[in-house]
């Protein structure tokens, strides 16, 4: 794309802002399901895709004011929350922590927020692993699960 029609492209997206105040209310869709959630509650955070009105304009639905994400609907109700309760995030725990890890990297939360979920709930500590009781299960364990 040359810089020209980049910058027709980056003005027209900006035009949707133009149009929201902060007492707006948008449609999220999620992969089917929808949410609404003020327009000053993604405003505090404005380095994420919901809270930057640039990366959110690229989901907007032509047409209509919803946006639409091809997303994980359960983790995105904790991440509504996060943004509703001034950056609080809690995981459901019938949801999968690889599955909500993605989700919160697609979202662009707080990197800091991101690096400890990951310690939190992804990072394998090897002091942590129990190993097998018989001498064949120990040597095959030692053999996948500690390489150098």
């Amino acid at each position: 794309m040359n810089s020209w029609a980049k910058d027709a492209l980056d003005r027209l997206l900006s035009m949707t802002t133009f149009f929201e105040t902060d007492d707006d209310r948008l449609t999220i869709n999620i992969s089917g399901t929808h949410y609404e959630i003020n327009v000053c509650d993604l405003i505090n955070f404005p380095g994420t895709i919901l809270g930057d009105p640039l990366k959110r304009a690229r989901y907007l639905i032509p047409g209509t004011s919803d946006y639409f994400f091809p997303r994980h609907s359960s983790s995105f109700e904790s991440i509504l929350y996060y943004y509703i309760n001034d950056g609080i995030l809690i995981k459901a725990e019938t949801t999968p922590a690889m599955i909500f890890y993605e989700e919160i990297r697609f979202f662009q939360l707080n990197e800091k927020l991101i690096q400890t979920f990951y310690n939190d709930y992804l990072s394998i500590n090897e002091d942590d692993q129990i190993e097998p009781n018989s001498w064949l299960k120990k040597a095959l364990h030692r053999t996948f699960y500690r390489l150098p």
